[in-house]
C-alpha cells in the first residue's frame, strides 16, 4: 500500500514536470515575420499640411504589421555600421525638402503618397499656405543678395524709384530718389527652379528669379512695383520675436541718406530764388538811360539818341524788366 502511494506520487510529479516543460517549449512567441520586422521612416512630431519636412522631423521605427511593400519609406539594411549610416542618410534625403499633403501625427509612419517631393507635379501649390499665392521676382547679383538667398528664408522686397524732374527744380532734388518696402517678412519658396531647402546652388551660376509667398493683395503690389522701378531683396534673421511685430517701414529719400546732397540742393534753391535787380529805363528828351537798382538806388547811364533828328518823341530801348519813366523838356 505504501509503495503504491509512493509510485502514484512519483508518477504525478513526473507528469507535472513534463507538462511544465512542454508549456515553456510551445508557449514561446512565434518569430516576427520579415515584413513586421522592417523599419520605416516616421515623423518625430506632428506636421500639418503644407509643412516643409526637415531632417530633425524624421526618425526610424518598426513598420506597421501587414504593410504592403513600397507603401512607406522603408529602411535599407546594410551589413556594417558605416554602411548602415550611409543607407539611412540616403533614405532620409528622399524626404527632406518634401511638403506634407495631409496632417501627420507624431510617430506616424509616412506613406509615400502623403508627401510631395520637389520636382513632382503640384509641389509648389502644396507648399503654399491656404489663401496665399506665389509670385516670381527677377533679380541680379546685387538685388538678389549675391546669390545667398535660399528657399525657406524670409525677405523684404524693396522698391527704388527715380522720379521725373519737376520744371524749375534742380536735377539733384533729394525727393527725386526714394526707396520703400513693397512687402515685408515674406517666405522664399524657390530660387530659379530650385525648391529644396537643403540643395546647393549651381556652381558659378547666380539666381535670376526668386519666388516668394504673398497674399493676393501683396501679389498685385509686387506686379505694379516692377513697373515703377527696381526691386531688391533684403534677407531677414531667422531669430525673430513673434511677440514684438515690427511696424511697417515708410519711404526713405535721398536727403535722408546724403546730407551733402541736401545741402547742395538747398544752396541751389537759394540761388535760383534770389530776386534779380530791377532795371528802369529813363528817357529825357532824346537821351535814354538804363539804371539797375540792386540796393534800391538808381544809377543813370547816358545812352545815344534813339532818333537821329533829336526829336521830342524818342523810341525807348526794349529792356526785359520793369517800369519806364518819360520826361520832356
Amino acid at each position: 500500500m505504501r509503495l503504491r502511494n509512493l509510485f502514484l506520487i512519483s508518477t504525478l510529479f513526473l507528469l507535472v514536470v513534463l507538462m511544465g516543460v512542454g508549456y515553456l517549449k510551445y508557449s514561446k512567441p512565434a518569430p516576427v515575420s520579415a515584413v513586421a520586422g522592417k523599419m520605416a521612416v516616421v515623423v518625430t512630431g506632428a506636421l500639418g499640411a503644407g509643412a516643409l519636412i526637415k531632417p530633425q522631423d524624421l526618425a526610424f521605427a518598426p513598420e506597421p504589421a501587414g504593410s504592403v511593400p513600397g507603401v512607406y519609406f522603408e529602411r535599407t539594411n546594410a551589413p556594417s555600421g558605416p554602411e548602415q549610416d550611409a543607407a539611412d542618410r540616403a533614405t532620409i534625403s528622399q524626404i527632406v525638402g518634401a511638403v506634407v499633403r495631409r496632417r501627420l501625427d507624431q510617430g506616424m509612419t509616412i506613406p509615400r503618397d502623403a508627401v510631395v517631393k520637389p520636382g513632382d507635379s503640384g509641389f509648389l501649390a502644396a507648399v503654399l499656405q491656404p489663401g496665399m499665392q506665389a509670385i516670381t521676382i527677377g533679380v541680379t547679383a546685387i538685388s538678389g543678395a549675391g546669390g545667398l538667398i535660399y528657399p525657406g528664408d524670409r525677405v523684404d522686397v524693396i522698391l527704388t524709384q527715380t522720379f521725373a524732374q519737376v520744371a524749375g527744380s534742380s536735377p539733384n532734388d533729394p525727393h527725386r530718389f526714394g526707396a520703400e518696402p513693397v512687402v515685408q517678412n515674406v517666405r522664399v519658396l524657390a530660387i530659379d527652379q530650385q525648391l529644396q531647402t537643403n540643395a546647393s546652388p549651381t556652381t558659378g551660376k547666380l539666381a535670376q528669379t526668386v519666388t516668394v509667398e504673398v497674399t493676393p493683395q501683396q501679389a498685385e503690389g509686387v506686379v505694379l512695383a516692377t513697373k515703377l522701378g527696381d526691386l531688391s531683396l533684403s534677407i531677414r534673421s531667422l531669430l525673430q520675436n513673434p511677440e514684438k511685430p515690427e511696424p511697417p517701414l515708410g519711404p526713405v529719400w535721398a536727403e535722408d541718406i546724403s546730407p551733402a546732397l541736401k545741402a547742395v540742393e538747398a544752396a541751389q534753391r537759394t540761388k535760383v530764388s534770389a530776386p534779380k535787380p530791377a532795371a528802369v529805363q529813363i528817357i529825357r528828351g532824346s537821351s535814354q538811360a538804363v539804371a539797375a537798382m540792386p540796393d534800391g538806388t538808381v544809377e543813370s547811364q547816358p545812352a545815344s539818341s534813339a532818333n537821329n533828328g533829336g526829336g521830342d518823341n524818342p523810341v525807348g530801348a526794349q529792356v526785359p524788366s520793369t517800369a519806364t519813366a518819360g520826361t520832356k523838356h
